[in-house]
């Protein structure tokens, strides 16, 4: 089974931290925010439930490429959550997420759109170096 559930880009790392460090309770009351909005759209957009482990890609349709990787991938917290809330998932743990993988896209406006599978979806395949490069 595959699942693909889009949403608007939730806070970034970097706005997490801003907010916490603004007001102690800013931080709280923003992502009780997001959890509710982000289980509204797994609701109205009828993502079925995982009853195991399931391999999660999370394509991140950023419109600004100057970001730093790691604070879009902060985002992740608000939506595992709210998958987990809402019984996608059994947990938003190492025991049910086995693989979880991030590309970044060149987009129109910053939303995410997340594939959840009960296989894996990409290959882990090393590229193997031919020596080709070396410099003696």
């Amino acid at each position: 089974m595959k699942a693909i559930f889009i949403c608007p880009l939730p806070p970034t790392l970097n706005e997490q931290i801003r907010y916490a460090r603004a007001n102690k309770f800013k931080s709280a009351t923003t992502k009780k925010e997001w959890d509710f909005n982000i289980q509204k759209l797994i609701i109205e957009q009828e993502i079925p439930c995982f009853p195991d482990k399931v391999w999660m890609l999370y394509e991140w349709r950023i419109k600004n490429f100057g970001r730093d990787p790691d604070n879009v991938c902060g985002s992740a917290k608000y939506v595992n959550d709210a998958l987990k809330k809402t019984g996608v998932i059994v947990d938003d743990n190492l025991k049910y997420i086995y693989g979880y993988d991030s590309i970044f896209t060149k987009w129109t406006k910053d939303e995410l759109k997340l594939t959840i599978s009960d296989k894996p979806i990409l290959n882990k395949i090393f590229i193997e170096d031919d020596n080709s490069n070396v410099i003696s």
